[in-house]
């Protein structure tokens, strides 16, 4: 049997900004001895909304843009998605997984729903 190769995907949005930074730096540390294949990012550029709206300010914003660089530069992250919010791509996504596009986006409480399916 060959080796087992890991792939990582977090997804994220800026009221994760004060966070990021030492959980990619602990996820590359523990797989480090791992085969991998790559470590991915899934960055959802959208306000925030619900229990999560005030999270993240502008301050947040720019410090999660930051980071996110910092962490290419440093080669902690191989691919960097960003969520596609396009009205079509919305509704491909939805009715895919869900089979109606007018599916909600995110729970009552603001948590993602459409940010992991894509």
């Amino acid at each position: 049997m060959g080796e087992t190769v890991v792939d990582v995907v977090v997804n994220t949005y800026a009221g994760d900004a004060p966070f990021l930074a030492p959980m990619m730096g602990h996820l590359s540390r523990a797989l480090s001895g791992a085969p991998r294949g790559r470590r991915i990012l899934v960055v959802d550029p959208s306000p925030p909304q619900g229990r999560f709206r005030g999270r993240a300010g502008e301050d947040a914003a720019a410090s999660f843009l930051r980071d996110i660089e910092a962490l290419r530069a440093d080669d902690v992250l191989d691919d960097i998605h960003l969520v596609d919010w396009d009205p079509a791509a919305v509704e491909r996504v939805m009715t895919r997984w869900f089979g109606d596009p007018t599916t909600p986006t995110r729970c009552s409480h603001g948590s993602a729903i459409y940010q992991y399916c894509v």
